[in-house]
């Protein structure tokens, strides 16, 4: 486990904000961590979007020659009262689903390829 600790190479990712505030932190804060772990980088991306999640996997591959091992713990929620189911929109299901079921399922089949 020792080894295999010290032989890890990771890729850390977070949702994209275009140009707010919290992105710039995301960024800084994304680059010290890839920075503290060693053989790591860091990549914004936008999981609901095909070609972010092929740009994931490329990225990774062309950082470290390969992908063994992928762990996707990403995930969206949405706060909607039950009194009131009128901001469930068809929009918010769809970002949701891709989110946390299209995605995942995406990566993995992008990964074999």
């Amino acid at each position: 486990m020792e080894e295999a600790r010290r032989e890890a190479q990771d890729l850390c990712v977070r949702r994209t904000n275009t140009g707010s505030i919290r992105q710039r932190r995301a960024i800084a804060t994304g680059d010290a961590l890839a920075a503290e772990l060693g053989a790591a980088a860091y990549v914004q991306a936008d999981l609901m979007e095909d070609s972010q999640r092929k740009m994931l996997v490329r990225s990774a591959v062309a950082a470290w020659g390969r992908l063994d091992v992928l762990i996707d713990n990403a995930g969206i929620s949405r706060v909607i009262p039950h009194r009131d189911l009128a901001p469930a929109t068809p929009e918010v299901w769809r970002e949701l689903y891709e989110v946390n079921v299209v995605a995942p399922f995406r990566l993995v089949i992008t990964s074999r390829s």
